[in-house]
């Protein structure tokens, strides 16, 4: 069934972020505020066996909110700071040798999940466009529909009480419903179908 409208309570907040676009600057600036208060956070609550814990899902959460842009560039600037919140002004290299290598991996592993979640968040603003072009599709042809009913009836009045109940059946709120939209108005004209027996399109006289 076709869902128009979001459920889960992150995907509103997508949802949200793709129908009120924010500027660049301010994108890019909400995500350098997270990523610093993760990277506080880190500091303050996260052992340094553990420097990249709190990055990983404000980085993903930046990407599928705020997009593919400010999500690069906050898998670059988690790095950067889990980078300086281990390292050691008395180390010649200011981190180990492994400590090099991690960091690495944990941004290339960031910079890829970015780009899944950034697809993930563009799949969605695709299927919420095509959701509501078939919303609109379906009023279109409701509206389309019901001068042929009308027409029927006119032709052949001893069917009026099956093709009133199913002219009225299908609440109109239904097609802005979660998963209804088109499921319903299938069943609609099916239904009209079965219980009247009558092909909907007028014929001329």
């Amino acid at each position: 069934m076709t869902r128009t409208q979001p459920t889960r309570f992150f995907d509103r907040i997508v949802a949200w972020s793709l129908n009120r676009p924010l500027p660049v600057i301010t994108r890019y600036l909400i995500a350098a505020i997270v990523i610093i208060t993760a990277g506080a956070a880190r500091v303050l609550f996260v052992p340094d066996t553990l420097p990249w814990l709190l990055f990983i899902p404000a980085t993903i959460g930046i990407a599928l909110v705020l997009g593919k842009g400010p999500g690069l560039f906050a898998g670059v600037l988690s790095t950067a700071t889990g980078i300086v919140s281990i390292g050691n002004a008395n180390h010649p290299s200011w981190l180990p040798h492994a400590q090099w290598i991690a960091a690495t991996l944990f941004l290339v592993v960031t910079l890829g999940l970015v780009l899944l979640a950034a697809e993930l968040r563009e799949a969605m603003r695709r299927s919420i466009a095509l959701n509501a072009e078939l919303v609109e599709r379906v009023f279109l042809a409701r509206a389309l529909i019901e001068p042929a009913l009308a027409h029927l009836l006119k032709r052949e009045p001893h069917r009026p009480k099956a093709a009133l109940a199913f002219l009225g059946g299908v609440p109109a709120q239904w097609y802005t419903k979660e998963g209804r939209g088109f499921g319903a108005f299938g069943f609609w004209l099916n239904g009209f179908r079965r219980v009247t027996r009558a092909d909907i399109t007028p014929t001329s006289e």
